[in-house]
């Protein structure tokens, strides 16, 4: 999501409940003058959930991170990931019935 946003706090909540009920990466990217921008990632451990916050006015910075996008992927599809660092689930746990309802297709689906 492109951002033009004074307080980005609300918006940091929603992104934070978006990525759980989605299973999905949701980035934040505000302008400098206003705010912070921010990254999150739906890994079970909380700790390695936001994977970028910048805080602060007036900032001017680029950034790149990584996202796990491939294994994401795998996730929404109902692979059981690892974590190699504490042998436990990588990624929270999908919703009751995601999936069931898709809403864009593609031509083979």
């Amino acid at each position: 999501m492109l951002a033009y946003i004074r307080d980005v706090n609300g918006y940091a909540s929603i992104a934070d409940t978006i990525h759980r009920l989605l299973m999905c990466n949701v980035v934040i990217c505000n302008m400098g003058n206003y705010s912070s921008s921010l990254a999150f990632a739906p890994f079970r451990k909380d700790y390695k959930r936001l994977k970028l916050r910048i805080v602060g006015n007036d900032i001017d910075v680029a950034v790149t991170i990584v996202l796990p996008l491939n294994d994401i992927i795998r996730a929404q599809r109902g692979e059981f990931l690892i974590d190699n660092e504490n042998n436990e689930q990588l990624f929270i746990k999908c919703p009751p019935d995601f999936g069931k309802f898709q809403i864009f297709k593609g031509r083979n689906g």
